[in-house]
């Protein structure tokens, strides 16, 4: 039997290619706020530093990750990681369709 991972805010961190701008990275809060809500932000990639930083802070759930009535705040370091780990998956060879 497996630990069951512990309450948290889901997010959403994906891509998609823009007929004007090319490959662009979403990121924003997952499950239904991103059905409902819509709650997303797009940035062309490859991400510059700030990019992902900036994702993560304009959505307007972000008091979600960072701590609202009392809950724990995200690591938001990790999720800026995880954006621009997705970010450079258009450089992977096996991933086609990106040109």
């Amino acid at each position: 039997m497996q630990p069951m991972a512990k309450p948290g805010v889901e997010v959403i961190i994906g891509m998609s290619k823009d007929a004007q701008f090319g490959p662009v990275l979403m990121f924003g809060l997952g499950g239904i706020f991103v059905e409902i809500i819509k709650d997303v932000s797009f940035r062309i990639v490859p991400l510059l530093k700030r990019d992902a930083k900036e994702m993560v802070r304009e959505i307007k759930g972000f008091p979600l990750l960072s701590g609202y009535r009392g809950s724990e705040p995200v690591d938001i370091e990790n999720w800026k990681s995880a954006a621009e780990s997705v970010g450079v998956c258009r450089e992977n060879p096996e991933i086609k369709n990106w040109t």
